[in-house]
């Protein structure tokens, strides 16, 4: 386990030295270094079961001011906790279309629904675990649901597909260790999003349906094209270390990795990510098999969206969930 640990911190440093090469913004180096640091500092110090209810609760918070937003269509005045402007006359708001109108998406306390919906993918696969440890079973199930409610209100496709892709692997490894409580974790969700399909048919079956004119398909794939060929330009180290947005950022962290850093370290990064799930494979526990899940959500993700690499708290959720598998000493419970 230590070999793992070690690699992990060999893992970084390369993916410093690629940031170092790509010849990146001076202030930008400096936020990698600093996200560097909080994920170290997260997996030396902070013990897996106050990170999980920590995001348990703060999940539960966010669903309600979710759900609230929704129903009223305008922020509730929260602006010194991060919430965004929202009202029917912003034009900047995200919505989907319903039946020829427009329903506003919710975004919590966070610059954009999408990560609102990776941050209650993390609390989902929290109250899980929690459910799992038959700590407060009602309540996990209450839990559970509310964040289920939240998730939905996001309208968030690669949010709901990240919750099946973490509750899958949350039920697998559930499964091989408490089986009983597997079933009936199983059971909860499938009755809370099947309660929560019957009560928002009108709103969730226009968003599943993808087609050709889809504007966050064509938006997407349009932003793909454009990027393959800069990616050819600066192959090797990419164009230069940003960790922003920039004016038109293409829908994908490993696409923004491999423009800024190039195929040396998106390479390095998955190594990285890679050692960490394997890390959180060999322990065998319930908490080490909570934060894979939850990088394998985040992961899945970055395939469409590029906030994991671009914006804070998109970044800070993926470093804290690299560190407390990656360079964690903390030794859990085998619950």
């Amino acid at each position: 386990m230590r070999r793992l640990c070690r690699a992990g911190f060999i893992l970084a440093g390369l993916l410093f030295a690629a940031a170092v090469f790509s010849f990146p913004e001076p202030y930008a180096l400096f936020k990698l270094a600093a996200w560097f640091a909080l994920a170290v500092c997260a997996g030396r110090y902070a013990p897996p079961r106050f990170v999980l209810g920590s995001l348990a609760g703060l999940g539960i918070l966010e669903a309600l001011l979710d759900f609230f937003q929704f129903a009223t269509h305008k922020s509730l005045g929260l602006s010194f906790l991060g919430e965004p402007a929202l009202g029917p006359l912003n034009g900047a708001v995200a919505r989907t279309f319903v039946h020829g109108g427009r329903l506003m998406r919710a975004y919590g306390t966070f610059p954009h629904p999408n990560i609102l919906a990776a941050f209650l993918v993390l609390s989902l696969v929290a109250w899980a675990h929690f459910f799992l440890a038959r700590r407060r079973t009602v309540v996990s199930v209450l839990g559970i649901f509310i964040v289920l409610l939240g998730l939905l209100l996001t309208f968030s496709r690669s949010g709901w597909i990240a919750a099946c892709v973490a509750t899958l692997i949350v039920l697998a490894d559930a499964r091989t260790r408490v089986p009983a409580r597997a079933k009936e974790l199983f059971l909860v969700l499938a009755v809370s999003c099947a309660s929560l399909a019957l009560i928002f048919p009108w709103a969730v079956v226009p968003r599943l349906s993808v087609g050709a004119g889809d504007y966050a398909v064509t938006g997407r794939v349009s932003g793909y094209e454009a990027a393959f060929p800069r990616i050819g330009s600066h192959p090797l180290f990419g164009g230069g270390l940003t960790l922003r947005m920039g004016s038109d950022p293409v829908h994908s962290l490993y696409l923004m990795i491999a423009d800024e850093l190039g195929f040396f370290g998106l390479a390095v990064f998955l190594l990285l990510v890679g050692s960490a799930l394997m890390r959180g494979a060999r322990r065998k526990t319930s908490e080490f098999a909570a934060f894979s899940a939850m990088l394998a959500a985040l992961l899945t993700m970055g395939v469409t969206d590029h906030f994991l690499w671009t914006l804070r708290p998109g970044i800070a959720m993926l470093f804290l969930v690299i560190g407390m598998l990656a360079f964690s000493d903390n030794v859990p419970s085998h619950s």
